[in-house]
C-alpha cells in the first residue's frame, strides 16, 4: 500500500488545475481511513510553489547548482572575501534568471502561465534555498505548498510551506534567544569594519570640504578686492586720459602760438635789417 509521501509526490506532480480532483481520488483509493484523512489534508500548492516543485522534479540538476552556489556564497561571506562574493553574486543572478526561465517553461508546458507575482515568489524561494540548508532540502524535495523567504539571522521556518517535511529534516523546537553564531559574528565584524572605514572617509571628506570652503571664501574676498581695485584703476585711467587729452590740446595751442610768435619775430628782424 502506498504511503503518504509517495501519494503526495504523485499529486504534486499533477498540473495545478487537476490537484483537487486528483487529491479526492487518491483519498478514496487510500484503503486506510487514517491515510485517507492525511491525503485530504494535503494542501493545494500556490502557483509559485508548483513551479518550484516542477523544477525539483524536472530540473533537479539545476536546483543542485543553485544549492551548491549558495554554499559557496555563504563560505565567501564567512571569509569576508569581497571579490569572490561579488563574483558569486553575479553567478547567483545569472543562475536565478536561468531557473526562472525554466520554471516559466515548465508552467507553460502544463497549460498555465507564470505571473510576475508568482515569478517573484519563485525567485525569493530560490534565494532562501541558497541561504539556508533546510530551505534547500525543502525546495529539492518538491513538496512545497507555498513559497517563502529567508532571514540571514534566523533558520527558515518550514512549518506552513511544505506538505510533508523532507526526509531527514531537523525537527523545529521553540526558538530560544541565543548569542550570535560564528557566521553572524563574522558578518558583524565585516559590517563594523565597513562602517569604520566609511566613517574615516566621511571625516576626511568633511575636512577636505571645510578646507576647500575656506579657500573658496578667501578667493571670493580676493576677487571682490581686485574688482574694487579694477574699478578704481578704471577711474584713474579715465581721469588720466581726460588730462592727457587736455594736455594734448594745450600743447597744440602752444605749438600754434609758438609758430605765430616765430613768424612775428622773423618779420621784426626783417624790418630791423631794412632800417639799418
Amino acid at each position: 500500500m502506498a504511503d503518504l509521501r509517495s501519494i503526495a509526490q504523485e499529486l504534486y506532480a499533477r498540473p495545478l488545475s487537476e490537484f483537487i480532483a486528483a487529491r479526492k481520488d487518491a483519498a478514496d483509493d487510500a484503503g486506510d481511513k487514517e491515510l485517507a484523512q492525511a491525503v485530504k489534508a494535503l494542501r493545494k500548492p500556490s502557483a509559485a510553489a508548483w513551479a518550484v516543485n516542477a523544477l525539483a522534479r524536472e530540473r533537479a540538476d539545476l536546483l543542485e547548482e543553485v544549492v551548491e552556489l549558495g554554499e559557496q556564497l555563504r563560505d565567501a561571506q564567512a571569509d569576508a572575501d569581497g571579490s569572490r562574493t561579488r563574483l558569486l553574486d553575479r553567478a547567483r543572478r545569472d543562475l536565478t534568471r536561468q531557473a526562472l526561465d525554466e520554471a516559466a517553461e515548465l508552467v507553460r508546458a502544463s497549460g498555465g502561465t507564470l505571473s510576475a507575482q508568482a515569478a517573484a515568489g519563485v525567485e525569493e524561494t530560490l534565494r532562501a534555498a541558497m541561504t539556508d540548508p533546510d530551505a534547500a532540502n525543502a525546495v529539492q524535495d518538491g513538496l512545497l505548498v507555498a513559497t517563502f523567504a529567508a532571514n540571514p539571522f534566523e533558520p527558515v521556518d518550514l512549518t506552513d510551506v511544505v506538505a510533508i517535511p523532507p526526509e531527514g529534516a531537523r525537527p523545529r523546537t521553540k526558538k530560544v534567544k541565543q548569542g550570535p553564531t560564528q557566521l553572524e559574528r563574522k558578518r558583524l565584524e565585516v559590517a563594523e569594519a565597513k562602517a569604520d572605514k566609511a566613517r574615516r572617509k566621511a571625516k576626511a571628506a568633511a575636512d577636505e570640504l571645510e578646507s576647500l570652503v575656506e579657500d573658496r571664501d578667501a578667493l571670493q574676498e580676493e576677487l571682490l578686492e581686485l574688482r574694487k581695485r579694477a574699478k578704481a584703476i578704471e577711474r584713474e585711467v579715465s581721469e588720466t586720459e581726460q588730462a592727457l587729452d587736455k594736455a594734448d590740446k594745450a600743447a597744440d595751442r602752444a605749438e600754434q602760438a609758438e609758430r605765430e610768435w616765430q613768424r612775428e619775430l622773423e618779420d621784426a628782424e626783417a624790418d630791423l635789417d631794412r632800417l639799418r
